[in-house]
């Protein structure tokens, strides 16, 4: 008898569907396979009926089939159960909305992707343009950030997305980035792409969109030529600043507007439109019309009808395009758009503001003006670049000329007082004469983003980076050990804990150096380890690096190198440093290439890379016009070593056997660039670079290292 009534209610439904009618099926009805990961129903329109096997066009195909009536469930429209007077009575506000916001044109042109067969019928908080839709709370997570212009408008706070989309718009209006041309006037053999639509939205809650070029879609060496553009490195960052201090000038600094939209596109390539284009120009109440469609396409075919309709957008836009962009800029995404903009940079300080770009540095521009009378400086100006970032300092006359070209000739946001670069904070006191260099904020987020890995109460006071008793249980894992570790991100930490060791915690250069050997392979022990390291920066997140203009003037701006080396295979770890104006400006921590039978061979390959690492600087130096008066001191504490280098008198057996590179130091001694000098082990700041040392000496060494000691 229920099978006899199931009958009669389909036979029903099935006389009250007619062609034209919007009809629904299980998605499993075509299978299992592609039911999977789709809505539970797929939505059509009847386009034919023959008996009970109706003709049915489903969304996203184009092609109709065939289905029987009983799989089929007709949808039922707005309009059939509201009152019809209610119902003219939404329609006439829609067009009073409609006629007082001047929509007619809009609407015209909304109307051909927005066709329905019924009337608009919307709640009433929709009726009001600017009304937002009052539903659930929308999580602000990544995966629920808008992919497209139409999920963008389909938001509760589709106000600030759109104004993130006018705003990337502008600037490209701004640069003139791009234009539209016919699809048929494209340069014969240029490539087109498509242009990727990043919406994020900051820490601090700001929303952002950016347009990028889908450049993995590009052929090397047809579209794009050389990708290698420079930044300043963190050698150079540390003398620039130790400099600064002795100068006592401001550090000034600018910041260049949607940078990579100022230089010029090299190669033609042409974009497909992106989905806001042709809608994210219209005014706000212009929008708002456009959205009571969505809304409508929303109710009456769910998420997937918006999807679908994003997807047609796009085939149009690329199957059938009538007009491309142009790109005229080298815009994000584009693989030698760092490049160009690398280019752009050099262009504008050496031939726009007549700077000299230097040798050692590529990223380090200058400009030094002198009298030639009374052979004296008159003025100076010292400027560093990372991608289009920029610090400068010097005299009032030169930075004001500098000022004055940039703003010409590029847009840019001024700096009085530079307080940051790359992460890293800017103290400079300079009634005081010191300038310290920290990264205070980075370890912050840096444990809050790894704060489940470490204990409720926060992190852990830690005085060393790595104990001699850590170091022994730092050993190759085993599978097992491997597998059950497999789950903890000891890369992604591992890359965090580096980064201020790039740069301001110098003294971890060790630690970073041995836990770097297990990124590959490592257990849980390695893990903990990594932890602790990462609660000493933490811990230690108020220091790094302090340099001070307050030397004697025979000590001011003057090189000094430390060497040491451990013994050990089947590769020595060796560090090396260069200090000036009282802190490290250089440092490496690394084993070596060779291996070294003996502690004088060690130590003799390091006080010769400490030596390339010296008349490096001392070149830099005199570019600048600082020549160094004699030559640069490298400490060492081995005496062994310090008389190979000496002397030229005959070696050993052992000796002999060095490498010929290493034994060049003797070439650099008879220049007078360098001189060997011992120093015993226990000042020895370089030994912080070579082992782990318990807590008192680590401490000492490190103050020495960074400028805190005051000894």
């Amino acid at each position: 008898m229920k099978r006899k009534v199931s009958r009669i209610r389909e036979k029903g439904e099935a006389v009250n569907i007619s062609i034209g009618d919007k009809v629904k099926i299980l998605s499993t009805r075509f299978g299992t396979a592609y039911a999977k990961g789709r809505d539970k129903f797929i939505q059509g329109e009847v386009i034919g009926i023959k008996g009970k096997i109706y003709e049915v066009l489903w969304k996203g195909d184009t092609e109709t089939m065939k289905s029987h009536v009983t799989h089929l469930t007709r949808m039922i429209k707005e309009a059939d159960s509201a009152a019809p007077v209610i119902a003219m009575m939404l329609d006439e506000r829609i067009e009073e909305i409609e006629k007082d916001i001047k929509m007619e044109d809009v609407r015209r042109k909304i109307e051909g992707w927005f066709k329905t067969s019924t009337a608009i019928i919307c709640v009433l908080p929709i009726l009001e343009v600017h009304a937002q839709i009052h539903g659930a709370v929308q999580n602000d997570e990544p995966g629920n950030w808008p992919k497209d212009f139409l999920q963008a408008m389909m938001k509760d706070d589709w106000r600030e997305w759109i104004s993130a989309i006018k705003k990337e718009i502008e600037s490209w209006h701004l640069f003139d980035a791009a234009k539209t041309v016919a699809y048929e006037d494209m340069e014969q053999g240029a490539t087109i792409i498509p242009l990727g639509e990043l919406f994020t939205r900051k820490r601090c809650g700001k929303y952002k969109f950016r347009q990028i070029a889908m450049g993995n879609m590009l052929k090397k060496g047809r579209d794009y030529g050389e990708t290698f553009s420079s930044t300043i490195s963190g050698d150079g960052i540390r003398w620039f600043f130790s400099l600064a201090v002795t100068c006592g000038k401001v550090v000034k600094g600018w910041d260049a507007t949607t940078g990579y939209l100022q230089s010029e596109q090299r190669v033609p390539i042409y974009a497909y439109l992106p989905s806001h284009h042709g809608f994210a120009e219209l005014e706000f109440e212009e929008l708002g019309t456009l959205r009571l469609h969505l809304m409508q396409v929303l109710k009456e075919q769910g998420g997937q009808g918006i999807k679908d309709l994003a997807k047609q957008m796009k085939r149009d836009r690329r199957d059938r395009p009538k007009t491309v962009l142009k790109l005229n800029k080298s815009v994000y995404g584009i693989p030698d758009a760092g490049q160009a903009f690398s280019m752009f940079i050099q262009g504008l300080h050496k031939q726009k503001c007549g700077l000299m770009q230097s040798e050692m540095d590529p990223c380090i521009f200058y400009k030094i003006t002198k009298d030639e009378e009374r052979n004296t400086i008159m003025g100076y100006l010292i400027a560093i670049t990372w991608v289009d970032d920029c610090r400068y300092f010097g005299t009032a006359d030169l930075v004001a000329e500098y000022e004055k070209v940039l703003l010409e000739n590029c847009k840019c946001t001024l700096d009085e007082v530079a307080k940051e670069f790359v992460s890293i904070q800017i103290k400079h006191d300079i009634g005081g004469r010191t300038l310290e260099l920290t990264q205070e904020d980075y370890w912050v987020k840096a444990v809050e983003r790894f704060k489940e890995f470490l204990p409720l109460a926060g992190p852990k006071e830690r005085l060393v980076p790595l104990s001699p008793a850590d170091e022994r249980f730092l050993i190759d894992p085993s599978e097992e050990e491997m597998a059950e570790a497999s789950h903890l991100p000891y890369t992604s930490l591992l890359g965090v804990c580096q980064y201020p060791s790039a740069y301001t915690r110098l003294e971890m250069r060790y630690s970073m150096s041995i836990l770097s050997r297990f990124r590959t392979k490592w257990g849980k022990k390695h893990f903990e380890i990594l932890v602790k390291t990462l609660e000493y920066g933490y811990a230690t997140r108020k220091m790094g690096l302090r340099y001070n203009g307050n030397l004697p003037e025979d000590k001011t701006n003057v090189l000094e190198g430390f060497a040491d080396s451990s013994l050990s295979l089947p590769r020595s770890q060796g560090c090396r440093t260069v200090v000036m104006n009282n802190a490290a400006i250089s440092f490496t921590s690394k084993r070596h290439t060779t291996t070294d039978d003996s502690t004088a061979a060690a130590e003799l390959t390091e006080q010769y890379l400490c030596a390339c690492d010296v008349e490096g600087y001392r070149n830099l130096m005199q570019e600048m016009g600082l020549m160094q008066d004699g030559p640069t001191v490298i400490w060492q504490d081995n005496q062994a070593a310090i008389q190979i280098a000496m002397n030229r008198g005959a070696l050993a057996k052992k000796t002999r056997a060095m490498d010929m590179r290493v034994m060049t130091i003797r070439n650099k001694i008879e220049d007078m660039k360098v001189v060997p000098m011992y120093l015993r082990t226990s000042e020895m700041i370089a030994d912080i670079g070579t082992k782990a040392l318990d807590p008192k000496l680590f401490v000492y060494l490190r103050d020495k290292l960074c400028g805190y000691w005051e000894g």
